[in-house]
């Protein structure tokens, strides 16, 4: 007989998916949203570095925005808000395909904004911890002839977390030449000096070569 998935425990599920899999909240929402990111620009055929991910921070928000394949209302609501399920199960180029990823934003106990926009129709959601399980909003959607693409946003709670976000994308993305990451305003640079054996990142928070 197969085991069984007690309808009434889902709130401890979600946290097993949430706050019991990620020790670092802030570091796991900047990894998992930027790699989707960059997974849904090389998807489209678009070459990452020519196409990079936005990835910006201000004192009240962090946000994540790519212009990849886009995501429409039923990639969204059918295969986004579902766990386990993923558009990238089959293939391999890419990283993530649990389904997971995304959903992230849980482990700080806070809402969450997408901005999806595919094939001319833009949609906003805000997806949020339900009385049980996470639950979402459809918050608008409209025509637009913005091109297609995501945007993930969450708002900063206090000063100590803004510094904590701050310092974890800067030495969480010092080794991603896929991205631009902006903070308060102003685009933070980084030096990627790399050979076949060994890479060096002036953002990395280890004072030595990488093997």
């Amino acid at each position: 007989k197969k085991a069984t998935i007690d309808q009434n425990k889902l709130a401890k599920l979600q946290y097993l998916l949430t706050k019991g899999l990620y020790s670092d909240p802030e570091s796991a929402i900047i990894v998992e949203w930027t790699n989707n990111a960059v997974d849904s620009v090389v998807q489209s055929g678009k070459n990452p570095i020519e196409q990079p991910v936005i990835v910006k921070l201000t004192q009240d928000k962090f946000s994540v925005q790519d212009k990849g394949v886009g995501l429409n209302k039923e990639d969204f609501e059918n295969v986004c808000m579902s766990y386990l399920s993923s558009t990238k199960e089959e293939d391999n180029t890419q990283i993530g395909a649990f389904g997971i990823g995304l959903k992230s934003f849980m482990s700080l106990d806070r809402s969450a904004i997408f901005i999806c926009i595919k094939d001319g129709w833009e949609y906003k959601y805000m997806a949020y911890m339900g009385t049980e399980f996470m639950e979402y909003d459809l918050l608008y959607e409209k025509e637009t002839t913005e091109e297609n693409g995501v945007t993930c946003e969450i708002s900063i709670k206090n000063w100590g977390e803004y510094n904590s976000f701050k310092r974890n994308a800067i030495s969480k993305l010092s080794y991603y030449d896929t991205i631009i990451l902006e903070i308060d305003n102003e685009i933070h640079t980084n030096k990627i000096i790399r050979s076949e054996n060994w890479q060096f990142s002036e953002n990395s928070n280890h004072n030595s070569l990488h093997l």
